[in-house]
């Protein structure tokens, strides 16, 4: 994955929410076919109050999100999303764009805080990495995060 400028500056971001205590999470698209409003990779930070950083796409799609975000937080569960864009143009509130997106909403990005600075770190040093996320999901439909960051230097 490339970790150009915008996504740079999400996990910076990122970082002084967590190192400040302010209870967020990581929104990141996953999958992406068909037209969709954003790509994969694109990524977006949630907190108590709504969005803070970034998009995983605006309209119906973001929103959602960002609603499911504000509950999850304080519970502390991550979850998988799958939506489909193909509704009709009469639909109120659905999103038409005729693709589908899957969006990983992370609740406790805290959890990955040591790979966050690994990545800040690489990034200050102009060190290409890529970013391996394992996102399994449990029978409670909650999803499990693990991740690693991965440089030509390890």
């Amino acid at each position: 994955m490339d970790f150009g400028q915008n996504r740079a500056k999400i996990y910076s971001s990122l970082l002084e929410l967590i190192n400040q205590k302010i209870p967020c999470s990581l929104t990141i698209v996953t999958g992406a076919f068909g037209s969709t409003p954003q790509k994969l990779g694109s990524a977006a930070i949630i907190g108590e109050a709504g969005l803070i950083s970034g998009t995983i796409g605006g309209g119906a799609t973001e929103n959602t999100i960002i609603q499911c975000a504000k509950g999850n937080i304080s519970i502390h569960q991550s979850q998988l999303f799958n939506f489909d864009l193909h509704n009709d143009i009469s639909a109120v509130n659905a999103s038409i764009c005729g693709g589908g997106m899957q969006i990983l909403l992370d609740a406790q990005p805290e959890k990955s805080i040591s790979v966050f600075h690994e990545i800040e770190s690489s990034n200050r040093a102009r060190i290409p990495g890529v970013l391996i996320t394992s996102a399994i999901t449990l029978g409670t439909g909650t999803v499990d995060i693990k991740r690693y960051w991965i440089t030509s230097l390890q």
